[in-house]
């Protein structure tokens, strides 16, 4: 799993040569794919997507390799992980998804990129918190708007 941490492509090669499991996971429940998406490595993120890297795989705290890119806002990356049909819905224990962590870092092409993926923009976190609160509860000018449509002038 360092090997993915850190970039290492060659060792992650070897690795993967000798039939090690893509998809074993730590204590934590953290993943090689889940380690190099969240540092941006695409060749590494690559190798292990080719070995069935499976994407959909939630942590302890139920994050998923494409919430963890779109935290980051690692464009390529979430390409990636989007191109092998992972789900953009999945929600982590407090109920966020990869939407929502894109949103809140304002990594806006991730945005977009999840939301034509159908990224669901209606997705509520477990206290009732929206993907677009901080633009729909006066971010702009305290509309009450529905989440798609302040969506929309953000991304505008």
């Amino acid at each position: 799993m360092l090997a993915s941490q850190n970039d290492h492509q060659k060792v992650v090669e070897l690795l993967l040569n000798e039939k090690v499991d893509p998809n074993i996971q730590k204590n934590n429940g953290w993943t090689a794919l889940m380690l190099a998406s969240q540092n941006g490595h695409q060749q590494v993120v690559e190798l292990l997507l080719n070995e069935k890297a499976d994407p959909n795989i939630q942590h302890n705290d139920g994050r998923t390799a494409l919430m963890l890119a779109s935290q980051k806002g690692h464009q390529q990356v979430v390409e990636l992980l989007l191109n092998e049909k992972v789900d953009p819905n999945i929600q982590e224990n407090n109920g966020a998804t990869a939407l929502m962590f894109a949103s809140f870092n304002g990594h806006q092409q991730v945005v977009e990129l999840l939301l034509n993926e159908k990224a669901d923009p209606n997705i509520q976190e477990n206290n009732g918190a929206l993907m677009f609160r901080p633009v729909a509860r006066g971010g702009s000018g305290g509309s009450d708007e529905p989440p798609v449509v302040a969506a929309k002038k953000v991304l505008d």
